[in-house]
């Protein structure tokens, strides 16, 4: 796999022969792509993996990828076919109710869009399936050390405040002035201000920030 350096502080790390673990980097047309924000750090090589077991994984990942479509795929499939897609929430619209026209049952329903680098296709989910998705908010303290840029959003890399555990939280440009101010942009304001401690607001078991603020 190709690897690109924009960070000439890093390029000694990067030696023939050498073990390198890579953090926070950008993934894109099967290039991983170095930056400022990218951690090294020095590792042992990996240990030997018997030739049985990763035939069996490469069976497995086989078996899941032909099971699964791109969203343009899924979409020319026939009307009662069963597929699956691996996509990621794009939009999500607020619950309402519809009245079905046969029995005139009011029930719930919730539309979210899936997106993929194929397209964009939108899910229902119907009555109790619409209220799964009500998930509890809940604010976290975590001290962002980098961020990186994913289309229109900016990804934080977080610590948990007296670990060594790490996360990415994912947030909306514009969801950054509380922090950057407003009509600043993030890549002048943020980095001087790095390690920031701040207090984020995520649903349950998510990593799609809803609001942050400076601690």
């Amino acid at each position: 796999m190709l690897a690109l350096c924009y960070d000439e502080g890093k390029i000694n790390m990067l030696r023939e022969g050498s073990q390198i673990m890579i953090r926070n980097y950008i993934y894109r047309d099967n290039t991983i792509i170095i930056t400022t924000q990218t951690k090294l750090a020095r590792t042992s090589a990996m240990g030997y993996i018997p030739a049985g077991f990763m035939t069996t994984a490469k069976s497995l990942i086989d078996e899941i990828e032909s099971q699964t479509r791109t969203i343009s795929a899924a979409k020319t499939e026939g009307i009662g076919q069963t597929v699956s897609i691996v996509a990621k929430e794009f939009k999500e619209e607020a619950t309402a109710q519809k009245t079905l026209a046969k029995t005139q049952e009011k029930v719930d329903v919730k539309s979210i869009t899936l997106k993929d680098d194929s397209g964009e296709i939108k899910l229902s989910l119907w009555r109790q399936y619409a209220g799964v998705r009500n998930t509890p908010v809940r604010n976290v303290d975590v001290i962002v050390d980098g961020y990186y840029t994913e289309e229109e959003h900016i990804i934080l890399v977080c610590n948990i405040p007296g670990t060594d555990d790490y996360k990415d939280y994912s947030i909306r440009e514009d969801l950054m002035s509380p922090t950057v101010g407003d009509g600043e942009q993030v890549d002048t304001v943020l980095p001087p201000l790095l390690p920031l401690a701040v207090t984020i607001a995520v649903k349950e078991n998510d990593s799609d920030i809803l609001s942050i603020n400076i601690c």
